[in-house]
């Protein structure tokens, strides 16, 4: 796990947070409904998840007060609080700009700030989430308030079963083992009585006005049958959001951990780092051999192929770089985020 560090916010409380990876642009993966940054790191498809984005980038990841790591007993999950988190954050980090991953619960949040802060911002990432989270006479594709009603008084009830009927809701479809799991998540991350004013304030954020406002670079993805939040939802918000790019990826499940991660990944890497998009993954492993300073002899026999396909990659390396020297390629692919 990496180190978690604390950052005062009002009221003397305390946001933690904590960074991986040294990567550009840095990436602040916001928080979904609930989290907390120890089980967030480990084994499973959740830490494999954030140890890939840290692999390309400077991973940022925080517990807001009330969950998690951060202090538990006093929290306020309106959005003009959860944007004072948001800034304390970055500003901590000692990053100028950063690029934001919305997703889910934490998508509102995500434009909130991109609007507020552009300077901040570099690009928006927005997965299975959407402007407003509860129908009305004016948003059809939203949740009807009679379940999330229905959600909030389970969870009151019985933490335990409310934990199971979201991981039911958000993850359909998943092996019994993986619904334990983010279950038991949900249960570390927070009391049934956080749980329940997340629901309250989540569900009464709505920034529909703030989507024409939106100026940096965004990236919707939602996978088609995602039944917490309806495709209609992610179509008409990228709509709205000046130049933004819709992708839509197979499956159902609301988290971008579960399912075929691998995709999501892709898509977010290739949007945020599109430099690494220009070179092949073999052009890739070739190009950190070079830096490596080893021979096309020593290259061919570690990726067990001919010595004249090295060759061959290193002549497309140089064409897509842009350069005309093994020196000048490892530089440029250093510039570019390639080789860390």
């Amino acid at each position: 796990m990496t180190p978690v560090r604390q950052a005062a916010v009002t009221n003397g409380l305390r946001v933690a947070w904590t960074a991986a990876g040294s990567g550009r642009p840095a990436l602040v993966s916001l928080p979904g409904w609930v989290s907390h940054l120890a089980l967030d790191w480990g084994d499973g498809p959740m830490g494999s998840f954030y140890r890939r984005l840290a692999a390309s980038f400077r991973l940022l990841r925080f517990d807001r007060p009330g969950t998690g790591l951060a202090d538990r007993d006093v929290y306020d999950f309106t959005l003009e609080r959860q944007l004072e988190y948001l800034q304390t954050v970055i500003v901590a980090s000692g990053e100028e700009q950063v690029a934001l991953l919305g997703r889910s619960f934490s998508g509102p949040l995500a434009i909130a700030y991109a609007v507020a802060h552009p300077e901040r911002v570099s690009h928006l990432v927005l997965f299975g989430s959407a402007p407003r989270f509860v129908s009305a006479p004016d948003y059809p594709e939203g949740l009807s308030q009679a379940l999330v009603d229905a959600v909030a008084k389970l969870v009151a009830a019985e933490w335990g079963l409310g934990s199971r009927t979201a991981a039911d809701i958000m993850l359909p479809g998943l092996r019994e083992d993986q619904l334990s799991w983010y279950s038991q998540y949900q249960l570390s991350s927070s009391s049934a009585e956080v749980a329940v004013e997340i629901i309250a304030q989540h569900t009464r954020w709505d920034v529909r006005n703030l989507l024409p406002r939106v100026r940096v670079p965004t990236l919707v993805l939602h996978r088609r049958d995602d039944r917490t939040v309806a495709l209609a939802a992610a179509r008409n918000m990228a709509a709205e959001i000046p130049g933004s790019r819709l992708k839509i990826l197979e499956g159902q499940a609301n988290l971008p951990f579960y399912e075929d991660a691998t995709s999501v990944l892709t898509e977010l890497e290739s949007f945020l780092s599109p430099a690494a998009s220009r070179l092949s993954l073999r052009e890739q492993e070739v190009l950190q051999h070079l830096e490596g300073g080893h021979s096309n002899r020593t290259i061919a026999a570690a990726l067990s192929i001919s010595e004249n396909t090295v060759a061959r990659h290193l002549a497309n390396i140089f064409l897509k770089l842009e350069v005309g020297s093994r020196t000048a390629a490892i530089r440029r692919g250093r510039t570019l985020g390639l080789l860390k």
